[in-house]
């Protein structure tokens, strides 16, 4: 569904008096046809478009390096049971260009410091590994002195407790979708960014979450419909494959 198959009658016209959700490019926005995700290119592309941030997933190679892929396994490899050299080499012969390191996408990243960076430190098994990976990027975080161009989620608590201990201003929001509003106010950390059919299965967590002071989030949203849905509710931010296709709608009819 796009935006010319919206009635432009009463429900265009409370959209147009909605606060619109902020827009935040998933892996980038590579989904152009000549780009692949968490690449400095769909981080480029993305930085260029007018909407919030670009989110991005962090792993490490076994010999310590931060690096930005969302799976466990690249062309076979295991990330964590790989060094850098090797997992570097996969990914370019595998035709994506070059695999960028932490430090190079952050590099990249304040180069336009309007667009947020919103990092996603992929949760492991090992609580030990867990640490190691968290120590390693505070660490370019520091160097770089970028602590105030990042927001952070993760599906581990585990995680998102330790960004919080190391610094209390971080923005840290959970992706784990298991708790409610109030059982994660518990925690002290900053929203809830769960999928689609969470917040679907519990409209009121949404309002429940504002009353809480929790920030709300979505991902993986697509479709227009379900992005003029979330505003309805009053979601804060969405996360999405398509940024070019959720700003044109919201231009279109604002």
């Amino acid at each position: 569904m796009n935006f010319t198959e919206l009635s432009k009658t009463s429900e265009v016209l409370l959209f147009e008096l909605m606060k619109k959700p902020k827009i935040i490019a998933h892996r980038g926005y590579w989904n152009t046809g000549d780009c692949v995700e968490n690449t400095i290119k769909a981080l480029k592309q993305a930085q260029q478009l007018d909407i919030y941030g670009s989110e991005f997933d962090v792993r490490m190679s076994q010999d310590g390096v931060p690096l930005i892929y969302h799976d466990e396994f690249l062309e076979g490899n295991e990330i964590s049971k790989s060094d850098f050299k090797t997992l570097f080499s996969a990914f370019k012969v595998a035709g994506h260009g070059f695999l960028p390191t932490l430090e190079n996408y952050l590099t990249y990243g304040m180069k336009v410091p309007g667009h947020r960076l919103v990092m996603e430190i992929k949760d492991i098994d090992s609580i030990e590994e867990e640490f190691n990976i968290f120590q390693s990027v505070i660490y370019l975080i520091e160097k770089l002195r970028m602590q105030d161009r990042l927001e952070y989620i993760s599906f581990s608590l585990n995680i998102c407790r330790l960004l919080k201990e190391w610094s209390e201003s971080a923005t840290v929001s959970y992706l784990g979708g298991d708790l409610s509003p109030k059982e994660f106010s518990e925690y002290g950390l900053d929203g809830l960014n769960y999928e689609f059919k969470i917040w679907k299965q519990n409209p009121d967590w949404i309002s429940e979450s504002k009353k809480l002071g929790l920030r709300t989030g979505c991902w993986t949203v697509n479709d227009v419909k379900e992005f003029f849905e979330l505003a309805e509710m009053g979601i804060d931010f969405v996360t999405t494959d398509r940024p070019d296709l959720l700003l044109d709608f919201s231009t279109q009819i604002a």
